[in-house]
């Protein structure tokens, strides 16, 4: 008589078989390799496999299936999510272009302050009666 299945090789079935089947294996193949991998035939493989994936299917089926209440109370959360979200979005857009023109007034700041700085700079060599030194400093 074969041994019962453990949980963790129908963990390790599925995995071997998705591995495989994407791989381009056939079915048979497939099976035949999980099996090797198992220690198990490949008829016992194929057997579980088609048990747990059918189990797998109609537990998710048996999870779709919600009553009308609670699929309009769900759209209901849904919908306030999706608002919630938006609204944050339109106050971030409202944030960045806030930051923008914060930004495009210190880059203007920056600006004169550079030009009044190469101002003064060239009046202190002026004051001194001589030449503007041969190395320049930043032009704007």
């Amino acid at each position: 008589m074969a041994r019962p299945w453990e949980g963790e090789e129908d963990q390790q079935l599925l995995r071997w078989v998705g591995v495989y089947r994407k791989a381009g294996l056939t079915w048979e193949r497939t099976f035949a390799k999980a099996a090797e991998k198992l220690g198990r035939s490949a008829n016992a493989c194929r057997a579980r496999w088609n048990k747990i994936s059918n189990l797998r299917s109609t537990s998710s089926v048996r999870r779709v299936s919600k009553s009308k209440s609670e699929e309009i109370t769900e759209i209901a959360l849904l919908m306030k999510r999706i608002e919630k979200l938006e609204a944050s979005f339109e106050m971030s857009k409202n944030q960045i272009r806030k930051l923008e023109g914060e930004n495009r007034r210190l880059r203007g700041e920056l600006k004169f302050l550079e030009l009044l700085l190469i101002e003064k700079y060239h009046l202190l060599f002026s004051l001194l009666g001589e030449k503007s030194p041969r190395s320049r400093i930043h032009q704007v």
